[in-house]
């Protein structure tokens, strides 16, 4: 009888290991693994357009005040000081990520609404839902993120606060998922366009990976 009863025990705690989890729950997973890697990204990308444009004002190039060697010094010094702003800005990055890496170290900003989502033309993918509409979130949804999330309403964004915090504010949307939960996608609007993320699940190391990353202008190239 006591055999039985461990058998029954056991076949009980499986059963509820293998409990299939909500459409909800498996994206509070993929965000939670995959939102850290997504900062990563923002912050390698705004180090990008650093190097490609100059962070500090460009001089006075007056032909007429300036004699071609005071030109030359102006140009040189505003260049040495501009490599100089870019090197700082670099290590600001790296040192952004080290703390990314720490539990609920690095704060974000999040819309307390998933977007709404919809597939792209170009996807070959087959999901489970072509679009899905937006749905609130809750802060508990966030707990087992590395990142410290703050959700905010979208009426509140550029006001006070979160408009001055110089924290990053992330507008994510639903997130799409195969039949099989291997694969998904969503995108990060932004402003002034957005980027699309698609995702996998790597059995290895039990967790949602980024596979790879469009912007708007390399899908339009496609």
């Amino acid at each position: 009888m006591k055999n039985i009863f461990i058998i029954v025990i056991s076949f009980f705690i499986i059963s509820c290991e293998k409990k299939e989890k909500t459409y909800e729950e498996l994206e509070t997973e993929a965000f939670s693994d995959i939102l850290p890697e997504v900062i990563k990204y923002e912050l390698k990308e705004s180090f990008l357009r650093a190097k490609r444009l100059p962070l500090i004002p460009p001089p006075d190039l007056d032909s007429i005040k300036y004699s071609k060697n005071q030109l030359d010094s102006i140009v040189k010094n505003f260049d040495d000081l501009n490599k100089k702003y870019v090197k700082n800005f670099e290590k600001k990055i790296d040192s952004s990520i080290n703390v990314i890496e720490q539990f609920k170290k690095y704060e974000i900003l999040i819309i307390d609404t998933l977007r709404y989502v919809e597939k792209l033309k170009i996807d070959k993918n087959v999901y489970l839902f072509d679009s899905l509409q937006p749905r609130k979130t809750a802060q508990i949804d966030f707990s087992k993120c590395k990142l410290k999330i703050k959700l905010i309403s979208i009426g509140n964004t550029f006001e006070g606060y979160q408009r001055n915090s110089q924290k990053p504010v992330l507008f994510p949307t639903r997130i799409l998922f195969d039949e099989n939960k291997e694969n998904g996608f969503f995108t990060i609007l932004r402003l002034y366009g957005s980027y699309h993320v698609f995702i996998k699940f790597s059995d290895e190391l039990n967790k949602w990976e980024i596979d790879k990353i469009l912007e708007d202008s390399e899908i339009s190239s496609e």
